[in-house]
């Protein structure tokens, strides 16, 4: 197209000599046109066609724009026509074969599905699980592994076994806060929906029984939209799976009853509980409430009940390290190790103390006593205290009616606080 209007515009030039500053130009939906500045289009030749003004220069047309509009057309809008015809039949052709191609797109989706779970049990050494569909509520796994958790583990991962059986459908699992027990949930849901959708599992092998739904109480996103607490949050979620759930259910429940006081979340997770175990689901809860197992609330191996435990190693001699091993076993932890977990995490020395202290006296039925070497609390045995309380105690506040009460007289309350300042004076508080 330049080199065309070049060619042209010099045909122009040699044509009117006067014209000096001709340019021929192409414009869409106009066509080819004659450019004048404003000096040249006060004297056009015979012939020129006036169209429009813009800015310094006018535009024309004469014979010979106008018999290039005819023989080269407006090429911009023909190479528009041409594309939206080449489109509409294309639209055309494909609807005409529309139910194969949409076959062809659910075969190549399936395959490529089918690739992504061939690929990954080939390179992460995953194995192909037994499916159950008797109704059985079984989840048998042997050395399981999360498979998220594995690729961004920089250690090999510890793998863990799983048994939920017909006769123990409810795993509950205590353990230290750092030791596993979320991830480990975490893991078996994982597996489960894997085993279900056709894919292998990363385990040595698994027998599981097919499940109608996975249904999780482990993650809260707060948010102001949602004008809820925490606990109600927690409380909300757990309604909706005691509504919904059956026999061939899944349940997995992490740290119910944390955002409340202890006695009524561990009393609200406990009758959870036994109605899950009395609906028959498959329940994995992990808590830190060891008081269900040592007051009786809940017991080992019965009612459907199995307690397990996350093991950590201690060394001897070290009564503040404790080594997370990440490997379920049986029985109740002896402690959820909270003070210990803080020390990790870099709470102050003198935090740590004191909450020991809070600790033993709870655990011991014995009183909390004050923080020790402040002065305020030691000037509480000064004899200014006291006088001062003794003083306090015994000024007539008026509540019979007689005397010089400060109800009757509030000067005499505003005497009695001046002589609480005074015998108060030396009390640096």
């Amino acid at each position: 197209m330049d080199d065309m209007l070049t060619e042209v515009g010099k045909t122009m030039l040699n044509r009117y000599p006067s014209l000096i500053r001709l340019r021929v130009i192409f414009l869409p939906q106009i066509g080819f046109l004659i450019a004048l500045d404003r000096e040249s289009s006060q004297n056009v030749p015979e012939g020129f066609e006036f169209f429009f003004s813009e800015e310094s220069d006018s535009f024309f047309k004469n014979d010979d724009m106008k018999q290039l509009d005819e023989e080269e057309g407006d090429l911009d809008a023909l190479i528009k026509d041409t594309e939206l015809l080449i489109a509409s039949r294309m639209e055309d052709e494909i609807l005409e074969v529309e139910a194969f191609i949409l076959n062809s797109f659910e075969v190549i989706s399936e395959l490529d599905v089918l690739l992504s779970f061939a690929t990954c049990a080939s390179d992460y050494d995953w194995n192909r699980p037994s499916l159950l569909d008797d109704g059985a509520g079984t989840i048998f796994i042997e050395n399981g592994r999360q498979p998220l958790q594995e690729l961004i583990s920089e250690h090999k991962y510890i793998p863990n076994d799983t048994m939920i059986l017909e006769g123990n459908p409810i795993n509950v699992i205590t353990g230290p806060n750092y030791s596993g027990k979320s991830c480990y949930i975490r893991q078996v849901g994982i597996l489960v929906y894997l085993a279900q959708i056709g894919c292998f599992i990363p385990c040595d092998k698994a027998s599981i029984s097919i499940a109608d739904k996975i249904m999780a109480r482990i993650s809260l996103v707060e948010s102001c939209s949602i004008p809820q607490s925490s606990f109600q949050m927690d409380l909300s979620q757990m309604a909706t799976i005691l509504r919904q759930c059956t026999s061939n259910t899944l349940v997995l429940v992490d740290e119910f009853g944390k955002g409340t006081a202890p006695a009524s979340g561990m009393a609200v997770l406990a009758a959870a509980l036994n109605k899950l175990g009395g609906v028959g689901c498959k329940v994995l809860c992990t808590t830190h409430f060891l008081e269900l197992f040592s007051l009786g609330i809940l017991e080992d191996g019965t009612n459907g009940v199995k307690a397990f435990r996350m093991s950590i190693h201690r060394p001897a001699g070290k009564d503040d390290i404790a080594i997370p091993l990440f490997k379920l076993e049986l029985g109740v932890a002896s402690s959820s190790d909270g003070l210990l977990c803080a020390k990790m995490a870099g709470i102050p020395k003198s935090i740590i103390c004191r909450s020991e202290e809070i600790l033993h006296a709870v655990k011991t039925g014995e009183s909390i006593k004050p923080m020790s070497g402040k002065k305020g609390i030691d000037a509480l045995k000064s004899e200014q205290a006291k006088a001062a309380l003794v003083h306090f105690f015994t000024v007539d506040a008026g509540e019979d009616g007689e005397g010089k009460g400060w109800k009757r007289d509030p000067g005499m309350m505003k005497k009695e606080i001046v002589r609480m300042r005074e015998l108060l004076c030396d009390w640096d508080v």
